[in-house]
């Protein structure tokens, strides 16, 4: 019993404390990971000595596998919160480009990248708003077996694990939950280096998502951001369609390009200034 509650204490502070702060997990997430253990715990225990072998593998070797899956993404997820953090903070003189930081820095996106909304026709209330989102992630120049091998994993569990997630949408009781409708219209896939993210849905109830509100935030500083850059440099257009770039992850001696599990990242992200300000006059 004393190792299964040092196993309960490891897995909330490894798993449930961090689930919690970076992505923004429920807070019963910190009773319901360790429970999970203890249930688990005590099937061994009961089944015998291989408490002291199996459980110290499940929860330690759990911890280890989820952070080194999920490490790119945690990485991104912190960095981009930290903008959002100095926005706030931003005093009144305080540019955009200096509220991104010297590690990010915005670009003229490329044809096979982009990030389009689409507004329903006056009039027609039944007509849905077209989200389609084309991001880079991988980097076109590695050709590594990690990429190859997380190319596979992809294309495999691609329409296993939406189809999986909708299901399990479908399946709660309450039938108006706005979550499960957002996740009902959601198509993910992979395009080669990219992820395409396709949904159809009532845009107020997309607005109303936390994720969609940092997105937009998000938005407006590199909008902001990228007419400083045009200001300051004459001549410079760089047009509706623009990503924010790290920049220290197009080498190949990057934090990610030597933990990451799926090969060199090189994460685009999209965003529209029209639609941008579009939303904002509204």
């Amino acid at each position: 019993m004393r190792a299964i509650f040092r196993m309960m204490v490891l897995s909330t502070l490894l798993i449930a404390v961090p689930a919690v702060m970076i992505f923004d997990a429920p807070s019963n997430t910190l009773v319901k990971v360790p429970l999970t253990v203890f249930g688990a715990g005590v099937v061994i225990m009961l089944a015998g000595k291989l408490v002291y072998v199996a459980l110290p593998v499940l929860a330690v070797g759990g911890a280890v596998a989820f952070w080194v899956t999920t490490m790119p993404a945690a990485n991104t997820v912190k960095d981009l919160k930290k903008i959002l953090k100095r926005e706030e903070k931003a005093g009144r003189y305080t540019t955009a480009l200096s509220v991104l930081g010297s590690d990010w820095e915005i670009q003229r996106a490329q044809p096979n990248e982009w990030f389009r909304w689409s507004f329903p026709e006056r009039g027609d209330k039944k007509q849905l708003d077209k989200i389609d989102i084309r991001m880079a992630v991988f980097d076109p120049n590695d050709h590594s077996d990690r990429k190859e091998g997380a190319f596979k994993f992809l294309d495999k569990f691609e329409e296993m694990d939406m189809g999986n997630m909708k299901r399990c949408c479908k399946h709660r009781q309450d039938k108006h939950d706005t979550d499960c409708k957002l996740m009902e219209s959601l198509k993910i896939k992979r395009d080669g280096d990219h992820f395409v993210i396709r949904m159809e849905e009532d845009g107020e109830k997309v607005m109303e998502q936390k994720f969609a509100k940092k997105y937009l935030a998000l938005g407006r500083i590199v909008d902001k951001a990228a007419k400083e850059m045009e200001t300051a440099q004459p001549g410079l257009n760089l047009g509706e369609q623009v990503v924010l770039v790290h920049k220290n992850r197009d080498h190949k001696d990057s934090f990610w390009g030597h933990w990451s599990p799926y090969g060199d990242l090189s994460l685009r992200i999209p965003f529209n200034r029209t639609w941008v300000n579009d939303l904002r006059d509204e």
